[in-house]
């Protein structure tokens, strides 16, 4: 999935490095978070402020570093299966996450119950 990609290094605004690299549980945790670091670790490296730029920016941005994985987190599932589960998931009400699930199959149902979320 990662087509032979030895590491990469990319700026984002800070609120998106965020996102990319929250872990679960944390508020900043989102699909992006899921979908990223199921190929790669991810790490911010370091914040810079807005006024580093030419012209002055108006947000913060942050380095981030991706390092692929050996394999990827969510097994026998494709990146686009995962972004459409994700995408599921991450709109619906915890209490109907269950739901959700139960439309893809017995993968989604055996991944909810290997996920720890408490339904």
């Amino acid at each position: 999935a990662t087509d032979g990609i030895k590491s990469m290094t990319l700026m984002f605004q800070k609120e998106v490095a965020q996102r990319v690299c929250a872990v679960h549980g944390n508020e900043k945790w989102t699909r992006l978070s899921v979908n990223s670091q199921n190929v790669f670790e991810t790490k911010i490296g370091f914040y810079v402020t807005g006024k580093s730029f030419i012209p002055p920016a108006k947000v913060d941005a942050a380095v981030v570093r991706f390092i692929p994985r050996e394999s990827p987190m969510v097994k026998g599932v494709t990146c686009s299966t995962l972004e459409i589960v994700c995408q599921n998931v991450f709109m619906t009400r915890r209490k109907m996450l269950r739901h959700v699930m139960k439309q893809f199959g017995d993968v989604g149902v055996q991944a909810l119950k290997e996920s720890g979320v408490n339904e």
